[in-house]
């Protein structure tokens, strides 16, 4: 699945989580004011605040922490953005965090909850926009190997089989291929450096076939292309740490989904830790 159509599809499940927790909350007047016939007037004091409602406390607590889950990978797609749409984010990004944190003294807080309703769901419909503003270009699938799946399969044209198609581009990351050429020189064994540099010397030969920055073909409809770019890992995802080399092709590989939404990112790897944190991070991953 493109990954801007599954930041959709999870944000309907967000809405739907949302407008059910509102429907089961109150709404009271927090005006010092209201009624008050003396002459002191008190000024800066939100009207209206949200009843407490400690049976909704967990609710409130696992949505908001879904919600910035989702909030994390959408952000992805808006990398460098220009200052207005940042801006736009930055707004309903504040209002639905802040309606489930429920601190005193929001002076956003409505006095219906129709009326809440009616703002979350314009909310959550301006991040839809946001999502199709940048929803543009190719999909298909883009393959992001590690460097144990090139030195098993150095043949990418093989990933096919797996794929249950050969219309995709393999794209170099400058992790893997960091590490390739560690391994060519410096593997823990003969047999390892053997691999790593049978996989360098096919690399190089493909590279050889052309401009491999935007794509040089492998076989029948099978591309590939070296990626220049190096990412800063926490700028990526914040619990991804610079010093791990699985969290720098993390890092390099979301960079590309962030880049490219209408396509499906696929990492190749066999390393279950790597795995697992693909997993968290909504990065589908091929087991060869």
């Amino acid at each position: 699945m493109p990954f801007a159509i599954m930041l959709v599809a999870q944000l309907a499940t967000l809405q739907d989580r949302y407008v059910a927790l509102l429907d089961q909350m109150e709404i009271r007047n927090t005006d010092p004011n209201r009624g008050s016939g003396g002459g002191v007037v008190f000024v800066g004091y939100a009207s209206w605040g949200w009843k407490p409602n400690p049976d909704l406390v967990n609710d409130r607590t696992r949505l908001l922490a879904d919600l910035d889950e989702w909030i994390s990978l959408f952000r992805l797609i808006h990398r460098g953005s220009l200052p207005e749409t940042a801006k736009r984010i930055e707004v309903v990004e504040s209002l639905l965090r802040r309606w489930l944190a429920q601190e005193g003294g929001d002076h956003s807080v409505p006095s219906r909850i129709e009326k809440a309703i009616a703002e979350v769901t314009t909310a959550f419909d301006e991040l839809r926009a946001l999502i199709a503003q940048v929803a543009v270009g190719a999909g298909g699938y883009v393959v992001v190997p590690d460097t144990n799946a090139l030195l098993r399969e150095p043949d990418v044209a093989s990933y096919r089989t797996s794929l249950g198609t050969d219309e995709y581009c393999v794209v170099m990351v400058p992790p893997v291929l960091a590490k390739l050429d560690e391994q060519k020189d410096r593997g823990r064994t003969e047999d390892v450096r053997k691999a790593a540099a049978t996989a360098v010397r096919r690399l190089k030969g493909l590279r050889d076939r052309g401009d491999a920055r935007h794509g040089v073909r492998v076989q029948g409809r099978t591309t590939l292309r070296f990626e220049h770019r190096d990412v800063r890992p926490p700028e990526i995802l914040d619990w991804l740490d610079a010093t791990v080399p699985d969290d720098r092709l993390l890092a390099a590989a979301l960079d590309l989904q962030g880049r490219y939404p209408m396509a499906s990112v696929v990492l190749v790897t066999s390393d279950l830790k790597l795995q697992t944190k693909a997993t968290v991070a909504a990065l589908p991953f091929l087991d060869l």
